[in-house]
């Protein structure tokens, strides 16, 4: 797959751009711009004449990246007594979500085992929003006070699994491609980007080296030997859990904010023609 350089200016035009074809999403700070590590970006829906810019730069955002995939609340079927009727999947739009990092990508994996991976159990409306949605990723640009990817084997930075990959450089971004739908967005917008080989490789393997450094350095302190699964096995009953469960109400939004959670519930209610499932 080839890559490509875009400027800072021109990720402006591509992605408003891209906003007149498909719903847009991109983090942004509340404070404008990223000025410091504590700093937290939130996503935004992008519109061609939005006031906020797409900021790439920094860590993943608050909200995870599963927000784009579950609903809080969804009607799943219809039914009377010994009739139950499925609700039909309505194509939803095309979507591309800017400044996905790859510890949420990963998260996104293990949901895509539960929902995609398990034969007869696909789950369509999970699926319908994952083929209709586009992923671009980028590089942490720096190590946030609680980032730890790096003690889960893991990188702050993305080699697959993304459509398209915006690297840091400076005035802006090498973006790699990944899939072909990636490409084909690419030559749809071919006057936003340059193609330009490994011109910034030097640069982004000593960006990505420097962000590894500075998580194992902060993290140095945890280090423990075998897997986190292994840890949380061996201390299934730590008093640390119960502590933790004594202010548990069952609201149900650790569900949510958990980026790999795959827990739901599923309910029936009286609707307008007999009953209706609800998940949630």
């Amino acid at each position: 797959m080839e890559t490509y350089f875009i400027s800072e200016k021109n990720l402006q035009g591509f992605s408003r751009k891209l906003s007149e074809e498909m719903d847009v999403y991109a983090p942004y700070y509340p404070k404008g711009e990223l000025k410091a590590e504590t700093d937290e970006a939130h996503y935004f829906k992008l519109t061609p004449d939005a006031e906020r810019t797409v900021d790439l730069k920094g860590i993943r955002t608050v909200e995870p990246l599963k927000i784009f995939f579950f609903k809080i609340k969804s009607r799943i079927a219809n039914y009377s007594i010994g009739d139950l009727k499925e609700i039909e999947v309505e194509e939803g739009p095309k979507r591309a979500v800017f400044g996905v990092r790859d510890c949420d990508l990963q998260a996104m994996n293990i949901q895509d085992v539960n929902f995609l991976e398990k034969g007869e159990y696909e789950d369509p409306f999970y699926k319908d929003l994952r083929d209709s949605t586009l992923l671009f990723t980028s590089d942490c640009t720096f190590a946030g006070q609680t980032c730890f990817c790096t003690m889960l084997d893991q990188k702050p930075y993305a080699e697959e699994g993304f459509d398209l990959n915006f690297s840091s450089v400076k005035n802006g971004y090498v973006v790699e491609v990944g899939t072909e739908w990636g490409e084909r967005i690419v030559n749809k917008y071919l006057e936003y980007f340059q193609e330009v080989g490994d011109k910034y490789k030097k640069e982004i393997s000593s960006k990505r080296r420097d962000v590894v450094k500075a998580l194992e350095k902060q993290n140095k302190e945890y280090d423990f030997e075998g897997s986190v699964v292994d840890v949380a096995e061996q201390n299934i009953t730590s008093p640390r859990w119960k502590k933790e469960i004594e202010t548990c109400i069952e609201c149900g939004a650790c569900t949510n904010v958990c980026p790999s959670c795959r827990c739901f519930y599923l309910r029936d209610q009286e609707g307008e023609n007999g009953f209706e499932r609800i998940s949630s």
